[in-house]
């Protein structure tokens, strides 16, 4: 409602835009509600709702000095500052990107539930765009692909064995989450290097939570139209079937435990032999 009064305070020229926002507003909303409804039965953990004015000032206006993470085929990832809260990131998914929309409002819903020291935590997020905003806590805007495949950083020391078997564990801990801790099992379908961010320079966070699904009561796997996110990490029953349950996520898991240990991709580990 006040989004609809707060148009006729504005100059005549004015109106037309604060009705688009207000209408972008109330569609991507109704969306949000009904994913919500459908994924969890409408139950959701509060999260705060930012003005499209906000994040401009957070990000300098999304320029390009504050991206931090440029993620080709899905979305961008930038760095901003709120006076109220401090550092955070900011993710904008592509437009262009197929499934986009789908994605982003899958990720808003399922990361909206979590509550886990692993996870990144979803603060709020922006309807007002045609294609919503998501604004997390902060993080050290590198992800473990990044550490392990990207150049060498001198400001940050190597990552030595007992920190990849922190992160390891880190990370199981925040999958038997998904996996044990909602009445419906919830299975990330996405668990790769690149989904996985560093608060401070050893501290784990899962994040992206765009191809997740929950799996329905009384069943044993779910049906998902869209594929799995990085094939090298994907069980091959999976690609041939489109089925997926919480053993889809532990095959991707103990590929990315091989991936911790010796520091080499999947592709680069399996080159020689068709392993598909």
């Amino acid at each position: 409602m006040s989004c609809w009064l707060r148009k006729f305070k504005k100059s005549s020229s004015d109106r037309k835009e604060e009705e688009t926002v207000c209408t972008t507003t109330l569609r991507n909303g109704q969306i949000f509600l009904e994913k919500l409804i459908a994924s969890f039965d409408g139950k959701r953990n509060p999260i705060r709702s930012f003005s499209s004015e906000d994040l401009k000032t957070a990000i300098n206006n999304y320029s390009m000095r504050n991206i931090t993470i440029d993620e080709i085929e899905g979305y961008i990832l930038y760095m901003g500052f709120l006076r109220d809260r401090g550092p955070i990131l900011v993710m904008k998914y592509r437009k262009s990107v197929r499934y986009a929309s789908e994605r982003c409002f899958n990720n808003i819903v399922f990361a909206s539930q979590m509550n886990h020291k692993s996870i990144l935590k979803l603060i709020g997020c922006c309807l007002e765009t045609e294609m919503p905003a998501l604004v997390y806590e902060p993080a050290d805007y590198c992800t473990l692909a990044d550490r392990l495949y990207g150049p060498l950083q001198t400001h940050l020391e190597p990552l030595l064995l007992t920190h990849r078997l922190k992160v390891a564990m880190e990370i199981a801990n925040a999958v038997a989450y998904l996996h044990f801790g909602f009445p419906q099992p919830i299975v990330f379908r996405n668990i790769e290097p690149w989904n996985i961010l560093f608060q401070e320079e050893y501290v784990a966070k899962l994040f992206d939570f765009s191809l997740s699904k929950s799996i329905p009561e009384g069943k044993t796997h779910i049906k998902a139209s869209t594929a799995i996110g990085s094939l090298e990490l994907a069980a091959p029953e999976d690609l041939t079937t489109g089925y997926y349950n919480e053993k889809t996520d532990v095959y991707s898991f103990g590929k990315l435990l091989l991936v911790l240990l010796t520091g080499r991709t999947i592709g680069d580990l399996f080159s020689s032999c068709n392993w598909w």
